[in-house]
């Protein structure tokens, strides 16, 4: 299966896997209301689960005083990481240049 055939396949499911949270009846009468294989279902709900196990976010408190070089980085992986400053909360991409990183701590400790 190709890249993009697989992304728009996890995105349809990801949508099925919503409906059938928000609703009250099981995954097997999910799959007969909305004609997809209750096999499929429960193959997408597995790969679904595993990936959000590992797209887990990072969350590191930061104090007043804040050392950019001691913040942990998952080399290679593609989650997200968050940080919490203040009354902020900063979502970005593991691989972002330490200087932009930086640029943003600062920006929040003159507001």
């Amino acid at each position: 299966m190709s890249g993009s055939k697989r992304k728009q396949n996890r995105k349809k499911w990801q949508v099925h896997m919503d409906s059938w949270e928000k609703s009250d009846i099981s995954q097997a009468e999910y799959c007969l209301k909305n004609g997809e294989k209750y096999k499929t279902f429960l193959y997408w709900r597995k790969q679904l689960k595993k990936e959000s196990k590992n797209n887990k976010a990072k969350v590191v408190q930061l104090k007043d005083k804040v050392n950019i070089n001691s913040l942990i980085r998952s080399k290679g992986s593609s989650s997200m990481m968050k940080i919490s400053f203040g009354e902020f909360n900063i979502e970005f991409d593991p691989h972002i240049p330490l200087e932009s990183l930086t640029g943003i701590i600062r920006a929040l400790k003159s507001i």
